[in-house]
């Protein structure tokens, strides 16, 4: 396409057919070709970077304003209001001006060629176009109302989102992501290294996994608070050293051929995790015998450079408030069977991971226009994988990962008009 880069500027500039517009236009760029690509490259390189630039500058803004009126909800909404409107214009404008600039460097690398190859530089003649008082007028009164209709259309849209009785579609456009429950669990012994190999193998994009703490201070990666389901003791955790435990078979009750598969450290799996480019979900079961329970388990994130790639969840709200305090930083995920209230006041917890029965299109829109996302478990069935699809949860946590990525890949890119339309619904 380069060859016919200067076709436009000769069938408008000389008035040649469009035939041989093109023919004079692979002439012109005969081994410049690579060199204009560049220039045009680097050109919209650099119009981007300044449009960021821009966006960053009003981000900034926005956040400022934000600040300063949080609490006045009149002066909230038409900040908001303006704010989205400067955003729509210069998203608006960007477009806009694409198109020219991109035209006005062809027109310089169209003129420069021209004169290193001695070509003669022809115009056709187009008459002058004029506009009259009358008409300048009448498009200046139109120009007005359109304002006017505009700028009431925006105030409008803005106290309708700011009061809450209109929520946007917004949930549509995140990126849904599949964690494995316990690891691969339907296929490996639970919450051991075995498990969590098998999910990096089935291609999960997090692990959950439940954390305990040992007699002796360790932090171990097992659900049940008694050893005797999993690993054949009927003993409790904090009953026992990390040596002890680590002497069990956590293997076998599953299948055979598990056998010595060990109860691992957190710090095993956090470890795994970094080196294969895996998220943790850290579920903390406190048992009432801990001791710095959260900042060892903290400690051990940070330790493994996990920090931004993992989120520590519990049933207990009270261990994401000491989370919180330690290390404002983490992100937090607040595990509820029932969800009802507004759970957004809930200031420890940055995100929410409800038993799938409990969520609802109600649910998720308000916790998505919160800026916080939600986390279901534990969904199995195509079914109800189906239905936390439709109602499009941001993670969803099962025992079959290959069925989950597969409905979500089928949603996805079976039905992918489908869900541009959904955006606009």
């Amino acid at each position: 396409m380069m060859r016919w880069l200067y076709a436009f500027h000769y069938f408008t500039l000389e008035g040649c057919s469009f035939r041989e517009a093109r023919r004079k236009s692979s002439r012109l760029s005969r081994k410049k070709k690579l060199r204009d690509f560049g220039v045009m490259l680097l050109l919209q390189l650099a119009y981007g970077l300044c449009y960021m630039l821009y966006l960053l500058l009003l981000v900034t803004l926005a956040v400022a304003a934000g600040n300063v009126f949080a609490d006045m909800f009149v002066f909230r909404w038409v900040t908001s209001t303006l704010i989205w409107a400067v955003f729509l214009f210069s998203v608006m404008t960007a477009a806009v001006l694409g198109m020219p600039i991109s035209y006005g460097c062809v027109s310089i690398l169209y003129y420069r060629h021209k004169e290193e190859t001695g070509e003669d530089v022809i115009h056709s003649q187009a008459p002058a176009y004029t506009v009259d008082d009358r008409r300048r007028k009448t498009l200046h009164r139109r120009s007005v109302a359109l304002a006017c209709v505009v700028a009431a259309g925006c105030f409008g849209i803005g106290y309708l989102l700011c009061s809450g009785k209109v929520n946007p579609q917004i949930e549509y456009i995140r990126t849904m992501e599949i964690t494995a429950h316990r690891g691969a669990s339907a296929f490996c012994p639970e919450n051991t290294m075995a498990a969590f190999i098998g999910a990096k193998k089935m291609g999960a994009d997090w692990i959950e996994l439940d954390v305990q703490q040992t007699k002796d201070g360790q932090i171990i990666v097992i659900h049940d608070t008694n050893l005797q389901r999993t690993a054949g003791m009927n003993a409790n955790t904090w009953d026992m050293t990390y040596e002890e435990i680590s002497a069990l078979d956590a293997g076998s009750f599953f299948d055979p051929a598990f056998a010595g598969e060990k109860v691992p450290l957190f710090s095993e799996a956090a470890v795994f995790a970094k080196e294969n480019g895996m998220k943790l979900n850290i579920e903390l079961k406190p048992t009432g015998h801990e001791r710095d329970f959260e900042k060892d388990v903290v400690d051990i994130v940070r330790q493994a450079g996990i920090t931004d790639s993992c989120v520590i969840t519990s049933q207990v709200y009270e261990v994401l408030e000491h989370v919180k305090a330690y290390d404002p930083s983490i992100t937090t995920v607040y595990v509820m069977s029932l969800a009802y209230g507004d759970i957004n006041r809930l200031e420890a917890a940055d995100c929410f991971s409800v038993e799938a029965a409990s969520a609802t299109a109600g649910l998720i829109s308000r916790v998505h226009n919160a800026g916080k996302e939600l986390f279901v478990w534990t969904v199995n069935t195509e079914d109800s994988i189906n239905r936390m699809i439709d109602l499009n949860v941001d993670n969803i946590i099962t025992n079959d990962i290959e069925l989950a990525k597969q409905c979500v890949y089928e949603s996805r890119y079976g039905n992918l008009l489908e869900e541009y339309l959904k955006m606009f619904q």
